[in-house]
């Protein structure tokens, strides 16, 4: 439910919010539940090999991985840039309260 509301609301990040599910569901995410620094989280990479940090920065989530870094990441109305990892950590906070 949660990640087709995301997906209605922003079609443009289809892919990577079904990518994000699977990150989600494999409990691929650590969300802190206070900041490192800026990092609010780390993503699994798909790959295996280590992690990504998503940090909060002037109002925007951010990712160190490629997609995002190379501004190849989707953008949404608002002018935010998603990647799968960063669209993983929307995921895991809106279900902390709701199903997917």
């Amino acid at each position: 439910q949660v990640a087709t509301n995301m997906i209605d609301q922003h079609p443009q990040i289809e892919r990577v919010v079904w990518k994000a599910v699977e990150l989600v569901t494999e409990n691929r995410v650590d969300v802190f539940d206070v900041p490192k620094g800026d990092v609010m989280a780390m993503v699994d990479s798909s790959d295996g090999y280590g992690r990504y940090a998503v940090s909060f920065d002037d109002g925007y989530h951010t990712c160190q991985c490629e997609h995002w870094t190379s501004f190849s990441a989707p953008l949404i109305e608002s002018g935010a840039r998603v990647c799968k990892h960063v669209a993983a950590v929307w995921l895991w906070q809106m279900t902390r309260q709701e199903n997917f």
